[in-house]
């Protein structure tokens, strides 16, 4: 099932994930002198996050809000956040040879790997580490770059995908009734509320970065902060606080 025009809400949680790529990339220009620092940014870049997140960790500086950043990067990385990962799972070509974006909930599905239980617990854990590292320790984003504003969204967008996954016990909710949607949704949302609706009110307050970076990429999409904007509130959802009767009504949304 490809959706396209029909349900801004989706490309809130899975389309925003595609530019992960352009994003979180290390800092050759990193102002650290710290040799630990220094190793971490090239396995960084090599995309060796357990290398990455092993040298940042030995650094004096590992809780400087440089330092910080590049480990939450290497946690999401080693989430299953990386360009590569995304990229494959959601884009493709058209007759023309452009890139088209293509997501679905069976490939969000596949992308979150619910299939390995460790490996997914893992991944669970990396992301919502590597979401909390990305935060200024202040709280606050004000300050922050678009790149890193961005970064955080995707993070956190990817978040969202596995929490729900983990609610979903892997299931795509395309595959199942209502019933089966709500059954689940009320037996394992208290579990993975907190960390649910901290990325989830991450992704509401950065969706006009969101809504621009996937409008510069995919022209076709034509998603504005308005139109995402429409689609919450028709949810409830704009004050956050993502309840599960609200979940229920969005995944079960996806059937219609």
């Amino acid at each position: 099932m490809i959706f396209k025009n029909k349900i801004p809400f989706r490309t809130l949680l899975i389309a925003s994930l595609v530019f992960l790529g352009g994003c979180g990339d290390s800092d050759s220009s990193h102002t650290s002198t710290d040799p630990y620092v220094a190793a971490g940014v090239v396995a960084l870049a090599a995309e060796d996050w357990s290398e990455a997140i092993e040298q940042f960790e030995q650094s004096s500086e590992m809780e400087s809000d440089e330092v910080r950043a590049y480990r939450g990067s290497a946690y999401a990385g080693r989430a299953g956040l990386s360009a590569q990962d995304v990229l494959e799972q959601f884009t493709g070509e058209d007759d023309e040879g452009t890139a088209v974006f293509i997501p679905s909930t069976g490939q969000a599905m596949g992308l979150v790997n619910y299939y390995d239980m460790d490996v997914f617990n893992m991944r669970l854990v990396d992301g919502q580490k590597g979401l909390a590292l990305l935060v200024p320790s202040s709280g606050s984003l004000d300050d922050l770059s678009d790149d890193e504003r961005i970064e955080i969204a995707l993070v956190a967008s990817g978040q969202v995908l596995l929490r729900i996954a983990a609610i979903l016990s892997g299931q795509d909710p395309a595959d199942m009734t209502d019933e089966e949607i709500a059954q689940a949704v009320y037996a394992s949302f208290d579990a993975n509320s907190s960390g649910l609706r901290e990325a989830f009110d991450l992704v509401l307050e950065l969706r006009e970065d969101l809504a621009a970076e996937l409008a510069a990429n995919f022209v076709e999409a034509a998603v504005t902060t308005e139109v995402i904007d429409a689609q919450l509130e028709s949810f409830g959802l704009l004050d956050g606080s993502l309840t599960a009767s609200e979940l229920i009504a969005i995944l079960q949304e996806l059937n219609d």
